[in-house]
């Protein structure tokens, strides 16, 4: 009888429903590729990925190969903004002396034409503080945004500094409706 007893309890175990706590519901996550100079090795490709992995809301960091001159950054927004991953970027151990610069690229069809280029200019005046543009290619619509230095505070918990979501929105205000910006990637 005592086996039986012991049997129907374990099945009532595992029968009645565990109540599953409820996760908090996970921002969306977005990715960027960061362009990054002076990556000279493996150990520089570390370097940098360990730098920008020390962050705050980070998900992922996937670089090309070897001493490929990009990572891919899987983030949260609200936690960290793309300046703060541009200046880990900077921040890492610089293995060849010199410091590691990182970019992104947007390509804006149509930027050359009517009135767009002055507006992509007059949206990035906003950031002259934080960041500069440069038009790679005018007829193709090519800009390389280079980050300037960033004081942050580590005691704060959120982005801080410029954020690629306030280009995109910033820029579909000011370019003619339809127009398309995007963010260059790769891998």
């Amino acid at each position: 009888m005592k086996i039986h007893f012991v049997a129907f309890l374990g099945l009532g175990f595992a029968a009645s429903p565990c109540p599953a706590a409820d996760p908090a519901p996970k921002a969306p996550l977005e990715t960027l590729t960061f362009y990054v100079a002076g990556v000279e090795c493996p150990a520089c490709v570390f370097a940098v990925n360990d730098s920008v992995r020390r962050l705050s809301g980070i998900d992922e960091v996937i670089d090309g190969q070897n001493n490929a001159n990009y990572i891919n950054v899987t983030f949260d927004p609200a936690k960290v903004s793309a300046h703060q991953i541009a200046q880990a970027v900077t921040d890492a151990f610089p293995l060849h002396g010199a410091p590691y610069v990182p970019t992104l690229r947007l390509v804006v069809p149509g930027y050359s034409e009517g009135e767009n280029a002055a507006k992509i200019a007059g949206v990035f005046a906003k950031w002259k503080d934080w960041v500069e543009f440069e038009v790679a290619k005018p007829t193709k619509g090519e800009i390389v945004v280079k980050f300037k230095p960033l004081e942050s505070d580590p005691a704060k918990a959120a982005a801080a500094g410029w954020s690629h979501a306030a280009m995109r929105e910033a820029l579909a205000k000011a370019l003619p409706a339809g127009a398309k910006m995007e963010l260059a990637k790769e891998g």
